[in-house]
């Protein structure tokens, strides 16, 4: 990867965390109800890629929710799960993209992941798109496939 890209991808880090073309993809959720989508982002992240999965929360949220994740979901906009099984790299990136109270879900397990919404998943969101690879609907049991 190329200086430009690295300074362009982490502006606040030293370097590149990973080859986001080679191990970042998004997988977006939101248009589907069902569970496949979710489960093939962890696959990925569980092969030691970095799994970005979008999907649309309820209306009002989810219980216990923190506010900002409560007034984004009001607003109608998506969360994410940042699943990646380094758990210091997944720290870190979620650091670099923002998140301000960074808490690992289901530490040391495949589910490993960080809650994202708002400024920090409009950046993730958009490097996935830029440097990763996206994967749509049915494309899910296809995770070979590209953007």
């Amino acid at each position: 990867m190329s200086a430009a890209g690295q300074t362009l991808l982490f502006p606040s880090g030293p370097g590149p965390l990973f080859d986001a073309r080679r191990d970042l993809r998004l997988f977006d959720g939101r248009t589907r109800t069902d569970r496949p989508m979710f489960l093939v982002a962890r696959q990925w992240a569980a092969g030691g890629g970095v799994a970005l999965h979008v999907w649309q929360p309820p209306r009002g949220g989810w219980p216990g929710a923190p506010r900002v994740f409560l007034r984004e979901a009001r607003a109608g906009r998506p969360w994410a799960h940042l699943f990646d099984q380094d758990v210091r790299r997944l720290q870190e990136f979620a650091r670099r993209l923002g998140v301000r109270r960074i808490v690992v879900h289901h530490a040391d397990t495949p589910r490993q992941h960080v809650d994202l919404c708002g400024g920090p998943l409009d950046r993730a969101m958009l490097l996935a798109c830029e440097y990763g690879t996206v994967v749509y609907g049915d494309a899910a049991t296809q995770p070979e496939a590209s953007s």
